[in-house]
């Protein structure tokens, strides 16, 4: 079992307002699983976004994120998008289907051990991600 802690987002998500910058704050979706800076909680990176309606209901399913959130499912704007990035929902990174996100999770697994973060960092694969930069990340 992953400890995550309570959500810290909020329920319905706000518009994405563009890429960070001077005046655009960066965003995340991570929030949604719990306070992603608590060195003692565990940190999810899900990886297959193209599968981000199924994050979504489970989201929902569990209290994380409010059904009213699929109003602005895959709208223009919206971070409640169809294939999910860093801002959306549940995603704390921005990854693909050749296992971008399992190299990504090693560098955050490792910077939290160096500063002497007791909580775990799981990422969750589909089964066709174990190809491309899954064996590079091995190695």
């Amino acid at each position: 079992a992953l400890n995550l802690g309570p959500s810290i987002a909020d329920p319905i998500p706000a518009d994405f307002r563009g890429s960070p910058g001077p005046n655009i704050p960066a965003i995340t979706g991570e929030g949604n699983n719990g306070d992603f800076n608590d060195p003692s909680l565990d940190r999810l990176i899900f990886s297959p976004v193209h599968y981000a309606l199924v994050l979504y209901s489970l989201l929902v399913e569990i209290g994380r994120l409010d059904i009213a959130a699929f109003r602005r499912y895959n709208k223009n704007g919206s971070t409640v998008e169809l294939i999910g990035a860093e801002h959306s929902p549940g995603h704390a990174v921005t990854a693909g289907s050749l296992s971008q996100a399992l190299s990504q999770a090693a560098g955050i697994a490792y910077a939290r051990r160096l500063k002497g973060h007791t909580g775990r960092v799981v990422v969750y694969m589909s089964d066709g991600e174990f190809q491309g930069e899954f064996l590079v990340t091995l190695i």
